[in-house]
């Protein structure tokens, strides 16, 4: 497998991720309940980290090498697109998560559905570049 197959296949996974996240999971998280919220959104963080964890892991480390080995535009793209999606994992939804993991609050649950729909465009935005890439 070549870095750019390893970068589209890190890339697919992580927008259909981002999808059923965005679509099924962070949605259902309001129903799940006072009493079991907190244990619910402590369990999500640690499960899911298992899967978001290397893939994005691998797509940032592939698009930095693809981006120093082949210095194309669509590379940069992509390395940006990447970036930007780790600054706004680290900066917003590290914080939000955080404080759910403590009590639910209604605005910071809202605001992690409103502020996923960047990610899920940034990862959906992905797909053509890294396909282009590839072929």
């Amino acid at each position: 497998m070549t870095l750019v197959q390893l970068h589209l296949v890190a890339t697919l996974l992580m927008l259909g991720l981002i999808w059923t996240v965005q679509l099924v999971h962070y949605p259902l998280l309001a129903r799940v309940g006072p009493e079991y919220f907190v244990d619910y959104e402590l369990e999500h963080c640690a499960r899911i980290s298992w899967l978001v964890g290397p893939w994005m892991g691998t797509e940032l480390a592939t698009a930095v090498l693809i981006a120093l080995r082949n210095p194309q535009p669509l590379a940069w793209l992509s390395l940006l697109s990447v970036l930007t999606i780790w600054v706004i994992t680290g900066l917003e939804f590290g914080p939000l998560h955080s404080r759910l993991c403590q009590r639910f609050d209604a605005s910071d649950h809202a605001r992690l559905v409103r502020l996923n729909w960047w990610r899920t465009f940034l990862w959906s935005l992905r797909l053509p570049i890294v396909l282009a890439m590839a072929f």
